[in-house]
């Protein structure tokens, strides 16, 4: 296999991107390629409880840029809260793959508890 060809596999997948040719004095010019930012999307959520609970999460693409990011705050939270925000972000963002959640509490009969 040639670097061609795993190469062009990339390009056909969308996992890369051409970037730009560069123009050297002599020979052809060189193709540049970067990897594809809506190859992937991940999310990063925490949940947080002191004086009152929050759901703080964002979303990065495959190169680690800051797509979007938000705090939700509640006085009171269950399980099925973060279930529900989880469900949204994902029918909203179509290349999302990758979900870590961090809790500092345990879960029981749908209740964050500390």
């Amino acid at each position: 296999m040639t670097t061609g060809t795993i190469l062009n596999d990339f390009l056909s997948k969308g996992i890369i991107v051409e970037n730009e040719l560069i123009y050297v004095e002599k020979g052809r010019p060189t193709h540049q390629y970067k990897l594809n930012p809506d190859y992937y999307h991940e999310c990063m959520m925490y949940v947080k409880k002191n004086d009152c609970c929050s759901i703080i999460y964002c979303l990065k693409n495959a190169l680690g840029e800051l797509i979007y990011s938000k705090k939700i705050k509640k006085k009171e939270m269950v399980g099925e809260d973060i279930v529900n925000c989880l469900n949204k972000i994902i029918e909203e963002d179509k290349y999302l793959q990758y979900i870590s959640l961090g809790l500092p509490a345990i879960i029981s009969n749908n209740q964050v508890n500390e």
